[in-house]
Protein backbone atom coordinates (compact mmCIF):
# COMPACT_ATOMS: atom_id res chain seq x y z
CA UNK A 1 0.00 0.00 0.00
CA UNK A 2 1.35 3.37 -1.04
CA UNK A 3 1.19 6.06 1.61
CA UNK A 4 1.55 9.71 0.68
CA UNK A 5 2.89 12.23 3.16
CA UNK A 6 2.32 15.94 2.62
CA UNK A 7 4.26 18.81 4.06
CA UNK A 8 2.40 22.03 4.76
CA UNK A 9 4.26 25.30 5.08
CA UNK A 10 2.71 27.99 7.26
CA UNK A 11 3.69 31.63 6.95
CA UNK A 12 3.79 33.24 10.37
CA UNK A 13 2.00 36.52 10.93
CA UNK A 14 2.81 38.91 13.75
CA UNK A 15 -0.53 38.11 15.37
CA UNK A 16 -0.63 34.36 16.04
CA UNK A 17 -3.58 34.44 18.40
CA UNK A 18 -5.99 33.07 15.76
CA UNK A 19 -3.75 30.23 14.57
CA UNK A 20 -5.11 26.78 15.31
CA UNK A 21 -2.09 24.64 16.19
CA UNK A 22 -4.20 21.49 16.52
CA UNK A 23 -5.86 21.78 13.13
CA UNK A 24 -5.73 18.51 11.23
CA UNK A 25 -6.10 18.56 7.51
CA UNK A 26 -8.67 16.08 6.33
CA UNK A 27 -8.14 14.22 3.08
CA UNK A 28 -9.83 15.52 -0.05
CA UNK A 29 -13.42 14.32 -0.48
CA UNK A 30 -12.94 13.63 -4.19
CA UNK A 31 -13.19 9.88 -4.69
CA UNK A 32 -10.01 8.21 -3.40
CA UNK A 33 -7.76 11.29 -3.34
CA UNK A 34 -5.47 11.35 -0.28
CA UNK A 35 -4.17 14.92 -0.65
CA UNK A 36 -4.91 17.29 2.24
CA UNK A 37 -7.77 19.70 1.62
CA UNK A 38 -6.64 23.28 1.94
CA UNK A 39 -9.59 24.75 0.07
CA UNK A 40 -12.47 23.56 2.25
CA UNK A 41 -13.62 20.10 1.18
CA UNK A 42 -11.27 19.49 -1.76
CA UNK A 43 -7.58 19.62 -2.48
CA UNK A 44 -6.45 22.38 -4.82
CA UNK A 45 -6.56 20.18 -7.93
CA UNK A 46 -10.08 18.92 -7.29
CA UNK A 47 -11.32 22.34 -6.16
CA UNK A 48 -10.51 23.67 -9.63
CA UNK A 49 -12.24 20.64 -11.17
CA UNK A 50 -15.35 21.23 -9.05
CA UNK A 51 -15.42 24.84 -10.32
CA UNK A 52 -15.23 23.62 -13.93
CA UNK A 53 -11.77 25.09 -14.39
CA UNK A 54 -8.43 23.63 -15.33
CA UNK A 55 -5.90 23.51 -12.51
CA UNK A 56 -2.79 25.54 -13.36
CA UNK A 57 0.33 23.43 -13.44
CA UNK A 58 3.99 24.26 -13.38
CA UNK A 59 6.14 22.68 -16.02
CA UNK A 60 9.81 23.56 -15.78
CA UNK A 61 11.45 24.69 -18.98
CA UNK A 62 13.70 22.14 -20.57
CA UNK A 63 17.31 23.09 -20.12
CA UNK A 64 19.09 23.56 -23.39
CA UNK A 65 22.51 21.99 -23.35
CA UNK A 66 24.85 23.83 -25.67
CA UNK A 67 27.69 21.93 -27.31
CA UNK A 68 31.19 22.80 -26.19
CA UNK A 69 32.80 25.90 -27.66
CA UNK A 70 35.93 23.86 -28.35
CA UNK A 71 34.18 21.13 -30.33
CA UNK A 72 35.52 20.39 -33.79
CA UNK A 73 32.88 20.87 -36.48
CA UNK A 74 32.89 21.60 -40.20
CA UNK A 75 30.15 22.24 -42.72
CA UNK A 76 30.90 20.76 -46.13
CA UNK A 77 29.48 20.97 -49.61
CA UNK A 78 28.95 18.11 -52.05
CA UNK A 79 32.17 18.59 -54.01
CA UNK A 80 35.13 16.39 -53.29
CA UNK A 81 37.41 19.43 -52.93
CA UNK A 82 35.09 20.89 -50.26
CA UNK A 83 35.05 17.60 -48.35
CA UNK A 84 38.84 17.27 -48.60
CA UNK A 85 39.33 20.80 -47.25
CA UNK A 86 36.88 20.11 -44.43
CA UNK A 87 38.74 16.94 -43.43
CA UNK A 88 42.00 18.90 -43.40
CA UNK A 89 40.77 21.71 -41.10
CA UNK A 90 38.55 19.60 -38.84
CA UNK A 91 41.15 19.09 -36.07
CA UNK A 92 41.70 22.86 -35.68
CA UNK A 93 38.12 24.17 -35.83
CA UNK A 94 37.59 23.91 -32.07
CA UNK A 95 40.63 26.10 -31.43
CA UNK A 96 39.42 28.64 -33.99
CA UNK A 97 35.95 28.71 -32.43
CA UNK A 98 37.51 29.32 -29.01
CA UNK A 99 39.68 32.17 -30.36
CA UNK A 100 36.65 33.85 -31.97
CA UNK A 101 34.48 33.43 -28.86
CA UNK A 102 37.22 34.77 -26.55
CA UNK A 103 37.77 37.80 -28.81
CA UNK A 104 34.05 38.62 -28.78
CA UNK A 105 33.84 38.07 -25.00
CA UNK A 106 36.81 40.43 -24.49
CA UNK A 107 34.85 43.14 -26.34
CA UNK A 108 31.49 42.28 -24.80
CA UNK A 109 30.44 45.89 -24.26
CA UNK A 110 30.57 46.67 -28.00
CA UNK A 111 30.59 43.26 -29.67
CA UNK A 112 32.61 42.60 -32.81
CA UNK A 113 31.97 42.35 -36.52
CA UNK A 114 33.52 39.49 -38.50
CA UNK A 115 36.06 41.94 -39.91
CA UNK A 116 37.03 43.05 -36.39
CA UNK A 117 37.36 39.40 -35.34
CA UNK A 118 39.77 38.87 -38.23
CA UNK A 119 41.86 41.87 -37.09
CA UNK A 120 41.84 40.78 -33.42
CA UNK A 121 42.70 37.13 -34.05
CA UNK A 122 44.69 37.32 -37.28
CA UNK A 123 42.41 34.71 -38.87
CA UNK A 124 41.30 34.61 -42.49
CA UNK A 125 37.78 35.89 -43.09
CA UNK A 126 36.65 32.43 -44.30
CA UNK A 127 37.77 30.82 -41.03
CA UNK A 128 36.26 33.55 -38.85
CA UNK A 129 32.94 33.48 -40.72
CA UNK A 130 32.70 29.70 -40.39
CA UNK A 131 33.51 29.85 -36.67
CA UNK A 132 30.93 32.61 -36.07
CA UNK A 133 28.30 30.65 -38.03
CA UNK A 134 28.79 27.44 -36.02
CA UNK A 135 28.92 29.35 -32.71
CA UNK A 136 25.58 30.98 -33.61
CA UNK A 137 24.06 27.60 -34.45
CA UNK A 138 25.23 26.23 -31.10
CA UNK A 139 23.76 29.19 -29.17
CA UNK A 140 27.02 30.85 -28.08
CA UNK A 141 26.74 34.01 -30.21
CA UNK A 142 23.88 36.12 -31.52
CA UNK A 143 23.27 39.10 -33.74
CA UNK A 144 23.15 42.24 -31.57
CA UNK A 145 20.95 44.07 -34.08
CA UNK A 146 23.66 46.71 -34.55
CA UNK A 147 25.67 47.26 -37.73
CA UNK A 148 29.14 48.82 -38.08
CA UNK A 149 31.24 49.67 -41.11
CA UNK A 150 34.12 47.34 -41.97
CA UNK A 151 37.51 48.38 -43.37
CA UNK A 152 35.93 48.53 -46.83
CA UNK A 153 33.03 50.72 -45.63
CA UNK A 154 30.32 48.03 -45.90
CA UNK A 155 27.97 47.65 -42.91
CA UNK A 156 28.49 44.37 -41.06
CA UNK A 157 26.62 42.53 -38.30
CA UNK A 158 27.90 43.09 -34.76
CA UNK A 159 28.05 39.78 -32.88
CA UNK A 160 27.70 39.43 -29.10
CA UNK A 161 28.31 36.46 -26.82
CA UNK A 162 25.50 34.94 -24.75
Amino acid sequence: MLRVLWTITVQWDTDMSNFDYKRKFQPCKWRACQKPNLMGEYCITHWYTSQGKECPTYEPKAQVVRPSIDRNIVITGKRDTSQGAAARVLPSTGTKRRRVYDAIMANMSNGLTCDEVCIETGMLVQSATSAIHTLCQDGWLQDSGMRRPTRTGVLATVWIAL
